[in-house]
């Protein structure tokens, strides 16, 4: 995510597998985001890089690619 804040956080994208992988992290950390399920990882990154408090599920490569910093 661009964003820093985790509370200024509102949605989480990302391929449905990994948001299942990933829910208990999820629910402690943002518990009030909002969890859209998408083709992928890098289209997750790519819609989170293009969108105000928004985060991705997905590897380096992407966050990379999509100039996205790591949280």
């Amino acid at each position: 995510s661009k964003e820093s804040d985790f509370s200024r956080i509102t949605k989480v994208y990302s391929h449905a597998q990994s948001l299942a992988q990933c829910h208990e992290w999820l629910n402690r950390m943002l518990p009030k985001a909002q969890r859209i399920s998408v083709g992928s990882n890098a289209q997750a990154a790519q819609m989170a890089a293009e969108e105000e408090g928004v985060a991705a599920i997905g590897g380096e490569a992407a966050a990379a690619r999509y100039a996205l910093p790591k949280l």
